[in-house]
């Protein structure tokens, strides 16, 4: 064979499988709960109606009471259908305050200091799938930061939101799917409100941020919709979440000068 030809073939075939991983080991469900099924065929707690910024309903979002395969470590379970339609388009495991509360003064201080969110349990349940599902950790995409707020953030000066995220794409079953590992975190600060354990709210006088953990599989078709209409405001690749939060701890207000 043409050397020339030989090395476009193999460059077409980096191409198409560092987009999708082809893989029928690859499953259509998690946790049990299986893509495209009803969710009239699980026991939902709440539903709940969930718009797009521009006021049109995006999603029907719910909360399972049982899902078929449990695991110890998740303390929640939700589905997602699209508006008018009873099929599950995305299926999610949480771990509610992974982590509790890092102070930044922490991260501010070390150079090198990690929340463990990111340091620790994501990496830990990317090894798990990775393992259970027998792929490589390397097929999922590198961390991303992904911020949602309404402003870019320029300093610690208020509270926000924002996710770390890798992210696997693959086919199954003729279906671009998509599975995550995330971390939602929040970072609270000076003086913000919170939720305290009896419902009510206190006054943070330490800035923290917290962590929720989350193992998502999804049609691709469900997260190009939803990202089309609601895209991240800003997308921050080869930084730590550390290194976020120490960059915009340096951010000076001009205020009174």
């Amino acid at each position: 064979m043409n050397s020339k030809i030989f090395k476009k073939i193999i460059s077409l075939f980096v191409i198409l499988t560092t987009t999708h991983v082809y893989a029928d080991n690859l499953p259509d469900s998690l946790f049990g709960i299986k893509i495209l099924d009803s969710v009239n065929n699980y026991e939902v707690i709440i539903k709940d109606e969930q718009k797009f910024r521009d006021g049109t309903r995006s999603r029907d979002f719910y909360a399972l009471k049982n899902v078929p395969n449990p695991n110890d470590a998740f303390d929640y379970y939700f589905v997602v259908t699209n508006p008018n339609d009873d099929k599950i388009v995305s299926a999610r495991g949480i771990i509610k305050y992974a982590e509790m509360a890092t102070p930044i003064t922490a991260l501010k201080k070390n150079p090198n200091g990690e929340p463990f969110c990111a340091a620790r349990d994501l990496p830990k349940y990317v090894t798990a799938v990775s393992n259970a599902w027998q792929i490589r950790e390397g097929k999922f995409s590198d961390p991303q930061i992904r911020y949602y707020g309404k402003e870019i953030p320029e300093n610690l000066k208020k509270g926000f939101r924002f996710n770390l995220i890798r992210k696997l794409n693959f086919k199954k079953n003729n279906i671009n799917m998509i599975a995550s590992v995330e971390c939602e975190y929040q970072y609270f600060a000076f003086g913000d409100p919170i939720k305290d354990n009896e419902g009510g709210e206190t006054t943070t006088t330490n800035p923290f941020i917290g962590a929720d953990l989350k193992v998502n599989i999804m049609t691709e078709e469900y997260d190009k919709n939803w990202n089309k209409k609601s895209p991240p405001t800003k997308v921050y690749k080869n930084i730590t979440v550390g290194n976020f939060i120490r960059q915009l701890s340096e951010g000076v207000s001009t205020q009174g000068f």
